[in-house]
């Protein structure tokens, strides 16, 4: 059997096969799920970077939302996901049960995180994939030592999402200026962290996609862009009969596109010069989790598929280049109604 990385330590082992137990890592002895320990699937590791109070565990939690949806109403066809482990189960059945019932789900703890580990089946011109999602506590990133000590997981995905909310980092009135600051301090201290201190060397190694959360907040944002979020619920995704997969994802480069020149028109230069020159790849999207504000932790109204807008396609992004990695990508491919 081929080495795999372990998703719980790691390490680069060949996991054991015990009675009773299955398959199992012979360093930390968790439990790793019987098609993963396969080296012809696909996997991928994202990790969640971002301050406190930007939106990484509510992102993930309506992440999962959006993907029961997907599948539910078979937009991609015969498209489903599993949960590959009790922690992972919790979140699907749990906290997004209440986020269906507009609950939001509790901040990550400040503490080693575990992983979330899902097995998607039959995702349109990928095939089947497995995805691990580290969510780190925002306050990880606020020192490097944090993050040496805390967020190796992170540091070692191969897909960090960088989560932004821009009324956040605007102090509630998406003043840029603050904006351009906050991204490039976030930025820095993550580069100086995981480059210098973890000698990880991110630009062959990491690729990063940009997602401005609350964006139904960013009260700046160009009409085009603006109708940009709008359409980006779950139904984006089905199938016109031009293209499928294929032509969408020639939309999200060009949307990401658009965005990154807006961030530049609007004086964020610094951090998409910083990005692309120590990031293997960069892409920009626009999220807005819930569709509208909370009140504390509860969503004003009760939550319908269509309202979290925008949520899978960072995680699209993160697949094709897991696709692509393992020779799978099969781009045309019919998606379902």
């Amino acid at each position: 059997m081929m080495e795999v990385r372990c998703p719980y330590c790691l390490s680069e082992t060949r996991a054991e096969l015990k009675p009773g137990t299955g398959y199992c890592c012979p360093e930390c002895q968790e439990a790793l799920p019987r098609d993963y320990v396969d080296r012809s699937n696909s996997r991928a590791r994202i990790g969640l970077v971002g301050f406190t109070g930007h939106g990484k565990t509510v992102y993930l939690t309506s992440l999962f939302y959006t993907l029961r949806v997907l599948s539910n109403r078979d937009i991609w066809r015969n498209f489903s996901w599993r949960t590959c482990d009790d922690h992972t189960h919790k979140i699907k059945y749990s906290d997004v049960r209440k986020f269906e019932n507009s609950k939001l789900p509790q901040s990550t703890p400040e503490n080693f995180p575990r992983p979330a580990l899902i097995h998607l089946q039959n995702v349109p011109s990928m095939g089947d994939i497995f995805l691990t999602f580290y969510d780190t506590a925002g306050r990880v990133y606020e020192s490097t030592e944090k993050i040496t000590d805390m967020g190796r997981f992170v540091a070692h995905a191969d897909t960090v999402f960088f989560l932004i909310s821009l009324s956040e980092s605007g102090l509630g009135n998406c003043d840029m200026a603050d904006v351009s600051f906050e991204m490039e301090r976030l930025l820095d201290i993550y580069i100086r962290g995981v480059y210098e201190k973890m000698h990880v060397d991110l630009s062959d190694n990491q690729e990063m996609v940009v997602l401005l959360t609350k964006a139904d907040e960013i009260d700046i944002l160009p009409e085009d862009l603006h109708n940009l979020l709008n359409r980006s619920s779950c139904n984006w995704w089905i199938s016109d009969g031009s293209g499928g997969m294929e032509s969408k994802l020639r939309d999200l480069d060009n949307y990401s596109d658009r965005i990154r020149k807006w961030l530049r028109s609007e004086g964020c230069g610094g951090f998409v010069n910083l990005a692309e020159n120590n990031f293997k790849g960069v892409k920009y999207t626009l999220i807005s989790s819930t569709g509208a504000s909370p009140m504390g932790d509860t969503l004003v109204t009760k939550l319908e598929p269509e309202h979290p807008k925008g949520v899978i396609n960072p995680l699209v992004f993160a697949m094709r280049s897991a696709s692509s990695r393992h020779g799978k990508s099969k781009l045309g491919s019919f998606f379902g109604r």
